[in-house]
């Protein structure tokens, strides 16, 4: 990408924007491929379950997961980038001529851009609700790890760590009824970066 397109749309929320509503049409369309292979491999006998489509059906929760996590990226790191444009730094290189031959994204806000870590994104953009901040919080540390590994890889990248549950939801939350907890947050993301 040509060095000022990509500052350009690097500093502009409404790429960020652009680029989570697509995740989350994803996410969606995978969830709904979930719920289809969960179907497949659940019989109405209670003790007749398909192993291997069980796990694909796991899989294709935890992909889901990880689309609707990088959504969720994508709209806070808009919405940091919108609230305070000046707190976006580039790093560039320039050559002998004095010509910019390439930029990254070194910093934004308070935080490397490059975090995953979603509790902190939502905790820095401002978006977490008393009312509804613990169960939230614990919903983002766990698509933190999606993010980072579970919705990408079989294993962790290490055997210690990991997302603990912490109480503030019941077990459903992180699988048949995700969405209900999160579209509603999502949806609050997207409405804070059209106002």
């Amino acid at each position: 990408m040509e060095v000022n397109r990509f500052i350009e749309c690097a500093s502009d929320p409404t790429h960020w924007e652009k680029k989570a509503l697509s995740l989350r049409k994803a996410a969606e369309a995978v969830w709904d491929l979930f719920e289809k292979e969960w179907l497949k491999g659940v019989s109405t006998r209670p003790l007749d379950i398909d192993v291997f489509q069980n796990e694909l059906a796991e899989n294709l929760l935890s992909n889901s997961q990880l689309l609707y996590g990088l959504s969720a990226e994508c709209a806070l790191k808009g919405i940091l980038i919108k609230k305070d444009p000046k707190s976006i730094q580039f790093t560039t290189i320039v050559d002998g001529t004095r010509n910019v031959t390439s930029a990254e994204i070194s910093k934004k806000g308070n935080s490397s851009i490059d975090t995953h870590n979603l509790e902190k994104l939502a905790k820095e953009a401002g978006v977490l609700k008393p009312e509804t901040e613990d169960g939230i919080k614990e919903i983002l540390a766990y698509c933190t790890e999606i993010v980072i590994w579970r919705g990408r890889y079989p294993v962790p990248l290490k055997t210690d760590g990991g997302f603990r549950f912490r109480g503030k939801l019941p077990g459903v939350a992180f699988v048949h009824y995700f969405r209900d907890v999160f579209d509603p947050f999502l949806d609050e993301l997207f409405e804070t970066l059209k106002n």
